[in-house]
């Protein structure tokens, strides 16, 4: 409900039936104020508009009266649109109108309407071209629902591409009503390009391994033999040499006599020396 002020009006200066403000800030309430009712008119669906020349008259009277006929209101009550009382209290009529017009937005929001069964088909067909041409490297279009020469533009690319080698006389029948008219039939054929121009996975690395080392076991065991038999032998080699080296030390001192021996002692342990066999010679 629009409820007036009884504060008295700044004055206004009425000639006829239009009344101007006398002072820059009056006129450009009332300037407000046509633009207000206006862009109400145009939420409601009202056709009619008043020209913003900051001069309340008979047309802002009467598009006021219209706006305010389609609010609901209390019962028994009204509102005077004249214009002598719309240019007196123009300041209020300004938010009023303006919050009046905030309410009806949202009780009387919009719906929008189901997209028709031919804008769906034109959609599906403009995806499965967008599509293809991410998948070819191509630009992109606008998914509008509405066949056009962005549409046909992009339908000869695909179909141009080395990659789809398509028919010379197909790309030439592309026509913005041959799509249209072939809506489905297109929209199947740029889906069905799209598995084959799909990325391919990369092939796995091939993983070289070393080939198992095969080994002789024949031949191992006679290389340990041998080894063994070696290292025998030359263990016996030198225990033999050892051996023989001490039995020609206590031989010699053996036969070495000491010099407080009898003197028929040294020469017979001379003459042992002698015999003495040296089996071992450096």
């Amino acid at each position: 409900m629009i409820v007036l002020s009884s504060a008295q009006p700044e004055p206004i200066s009425c000639s006829g039936s239009v009344c101007v403000g006398n002072t820059a800030g009056q006129q450009g309430i009332f300037n407000q104020l046509q633009q207000v009712l206006n862009q109400f008119a145009g939420v409601m669906g009202i056709s009619d508009r008043i020209t913003v020349d900051g001069k309340i008259g008979a047309q802002t009277s009467r598009l006021a009266g219209i706006v305010a006929s389609r609010l609901t209101l209390a019962p028994g009550t009204s509102i005077d649109t004249s214009f002598k009382n719309l240019a007196a209290h123009a300041g209020e009529f300004t938010e009023a109108f303006a919050q009046k017009m905030l309410e009806y937005q949202r009780v009387h929001a919009p719906v929008p309407a189901p997209a028709s069964a031919a804008v769906t088909k034109v959609t599906r067909l403009q995806n499965a071209m967008n599509a293809v041409a991410g998948a070819l490297g191509l630009g992109k279009i606008a998914v509008d629902g509405k066949i056009g020469p962005p549409t046909r533009a992009l339908a000869v690319k695909i179909f141009s591409h080395p990659r789809i080698s398509a028919n010379p006389a197909d790309v030439a029948g592309l026509t913005e009503s041959n799509l249209a008219s072939n809506v489905d039939a297109y929209a199947s054929n740029f889906e069905a390009m799209l598995p084959a121009l799909a990325p391919r996975p990369a092939p796995p690395k091939k993983v070289i391994r070393p080939e198992p080392t095969v080994v002789d076991v024949s031949r191992m065991v006679w290389i340990g033999l041998a080894l063994g038999v070696a290292a025998i032998g030359i263990g016996a080699a030198f225990t033999s040499r050892g051996a023989q080296k001490t039995h020609y030390r206590y031989r010699q001192r053996a036969a070495t006599p000491s010099a407080a021996a009898p003197a028929y002692r040294r020469r017979a342990s001379a003459r042992r020396k002698r015999r003495v066999t040296v089996h071992f010679r450096r």
